[in-house]
């Protein structure tokens, strides 16, 4: 009699484990676009510790520094035609 209630509650518990797996992803973040708009292509080139972001005619220029643990954002500048 023992070895069946045992098994109930394990066969319980895996029950719950497998609710608990399927809730989950219900409770994590989510990734957020700032530009959901078709056709918006960027281009990414970096050396080093600085970047330059070309989205459609605008330029950003990135620079990270390490010693002070910050990215600064420079930008956006128009590019000449």
């Amino acid at each position: 009699m023992s070895n069946n209630k045992s098994t109930r509650y394990l066969l319980v518990l895996v029950a719950l484990l497998l609710a608990a797996n399927l809730i989950r992803p219900l409770f994590e973040p989510t990734v957020l676009h700032a530009d959901e708009r078709p056709g918006s292509a960027v281009a990414l080139s970096a050396s080093g510790n600085i970047a330059w972001v070309l989205k459609g005619s605008k330029i950003y220029h990135i620079q990270f520094q390490q010693q002070y643990e910050s990215i600064r954002v420079y930008g956006p500048e128009d590019l000449d035609d």
